[in-house]
């Protein structure tokens, strides 16, 4: 199969050589002003945008992660928002991996069982999404049908309703 799509194959055990060239410490040359990542906007106000992130910037999110949304040490986090928006850079990428927390995504348009399923056999604990993604949940026949337990949940990216809040 790689062979007709042109891939290279590269072994774990190939690298062995080469990684023992490199020196057991690193020295940095960045800080908090320089550029972290660049990432592109959707484009709804007009033509996609690039999104300059600096270092400070993912530092905070780990600040926020810890402190606004109340993660803890034994917390399972999940951001189910798409790994192409901006939430999912800071909140459900870079900031959960600062702290030592899994992550992983989902392929394809929010699907909201797909999602009730994750939450429940995952057991998360603590959850950043947008506020549709909760109005979704709450609104769908079979979110009574799971045993979610969930302690702590977090928005982003739009106003939340009044009645999705207090859902």
């Amino acid at each position: 199969m790689a062979k007709n799509l042109d891939l290279k194959v590269i072994y774990a055990d190939d690298l062995i050589g080469d990684l023992q060239k490199y020196s057991d410490s690193y020295e940095w040359n960045t800080d908090v002003n320089s550029l972290c990542m660049m990432q592109f906007s959707s484009g709804t106000t007009g033509e996609p945008k690039a999104v300059m992130y600096k270092h400070g910037g993912i530092t905070l999110a780990g600040v926020v992660i810890k402190l606004g949304n109340g993660l803890k040490a034994d917390d399972v986090y999940f951001c189910p928002s798409s790994p192409g928006w901006a939430t999912v850079s800071g909140y459900g990428t870079l900031a959960p991996l600062i702290h030592g927390k899994a992550i992983g995504t989902f392929s394809g348009k929010f699907d909201v069982d797909r999602v009730l399923e994750a939450l429940e056999e995952w057991g998360v604990t603590n959850m950043a999404a947008i506020a549709s993604h909760y109005r979704i949940i709450m609104e769908s026949p079979n979110v009574g049908n799971y045993k979610v337990k969930i302690t702590k949940a977090n928005y982003t990216g739009e106003a939340m309703t009044k009645d999705t809040r207090e859902q």
